[in-house]
């Protein structure tokens, strides 16, 4: 399969680095030239800092999208109404409405969108998830999860902090993992949310704790 990959920071590296041998790189992306171009050379390959390269290119089959989340549906839109399969960071969109414009396009493309979940791929959740389906640990009553995240110093600075950028703050950007393995382990659906988010530290637009029960 030949890939593309937009956004060439951590996460675009990481993605990349995890590609089957029988798959092609082909381009990577990213708005900061110097951070594409250095990727490319890392990984062999050609780059842009122009998106439209990458929705026009009608050899690339699958594209990884790895930007902030204020541009990430707009992107995965665009590449799958132009022929392409997606795989999108979590998550899938900033709002609900963000989110049902992407599996729109989907559809109307009958190209495929993941999202990138990729808790689920840790060793240990594997084995949980193999005992789950061998019936080796019984039936699960209930999940007990904390996550936690940002303390460094000037998190506050950072696009994950911003409500325009992210879109949220702890719920959205951490707490969809969470959310993806209740799923994935029970292999049901939420009929019901209890929650509640507020920001108790940092001084930002989005929250900074959030709790919630799921049923």
């Amino acid at each position: 399969m030949n890939v593309a990959i937009v956004g060439a920071g951590l996460i675009g590296k990481k993605r990349a680095a995890s590609l089957k041998k029988n798959d092609r790189l082909l381009i990577v992306c990213d708005i900061n030239e110097i951070i594409a171009k250095k990727s490319a050379h890392e990984f062999s390959t050609n780059y842009t800092d122009n998106v439209k390269d990458i929705i026009n290119n009608s050899s690339i089959d699958i594209v990884i999208i790895s930007v902030i989340n204020k541009y990430a549906a707009q992107i995965t839109t665009d590449m799958l109404l132009s022929g392409k399969s997606v795989l999108c960071e979590k998550p899938l969109g900033r709002n609900v409405k963000e989110s049902q414009a992407i599996l729109s396009a989907a559809e109307k493309s009958g190209k495929i969108v993941k999202t990138g979940f990729n808790h689920r791929f840790h060793p240990a959740i594997i084995k949980a998830k193999e005992l789950l389906e061998q019936q080796a640990i019984g039936t699960i009553l209930n999940i007990r999860s904390r996550y936690g995240h940002g303390g460094r110093p000037g998190m506050e600075q950072e696009w994950r902090c911003s409500k325009e950028l992210c879109g949220g703050g702890e719920l959205l950007d951490q707490g969809v993992h969470i959310i993806d393995l209740c799923r994935w382990f029970t292999a049901g659906e939420i009929a019901q949310v209890y929650g509640k988010t507020y920001t108790s530290f940092w001084k930002i637009d989005v929250e900074d704790n959030a709790f919630f029960s799921l049923e």
